[in-house]
């Protein structure tokens, strides 16, 4: 019995240590915004389809693609509005967080290569959006 709680006790310590999966190279991006009306505000819906490459060393992200916005409909908008969009922001990521662009997302990882690379990750977060007051985000991406 004292050679089995040795050799367990010796296999946990030997045991490498297990932290977030890295997010590193190119994605494709999927992002949506949702944001409520409220009595002095229209609400309004954002959607981005982008190019998202991770550079670890560097810690950050450079996003490149095209974005809809615009105020809901039947809130007195003025349509939809479609732009390229184009940013480098820092980003970290934890087992349960990513932070990017000002904005803290919960965050769960799909499968991880033998690099420890996450090959997907779905999120989900409160997101300011300027004057917006409540508005929620989330967005998928694939390793390309």
């Amino acid at each position: 019995m004292r050679v089995f709680i040795f050799g367990a006790a010796l296999a946990a310590l030997a045991a490498p240590a297990i932290g977030a999966p890295a997010l590193s190279g190119h994605y494709a991006l999927n992002v949506s915004v949702l944001c409520q009306s409220t009595t002095t505000f229209p609400g309004m819906v954002v959607t981005k389809l982008a190019d998202a490459n991770y550079d670890p060393v560097a810690g950050t992200v450079t996003v490149n693609g095209i974005q809809t916005s615009g105020k809901l409909t039947g809130a007195g908008g003025a349509g939809m509005n479609v732009t390229a969009i184009s940013y480098t922001s820092p980003y970290s990521n934890s087992d349960t967080t990513l932070t990017a662009a000002g904005v803290t997302w919960s965050i769960q990882y799909g499968a991880v290569d033998g690099a420890g690379v996450a090959q997907s990750y779905l999120t989900n977060g409160l997101v300011n959006v300027g004057a917006a007051p409540l508005c929620n985000g989330w967005a998928t991406a694939l390793h390309k």
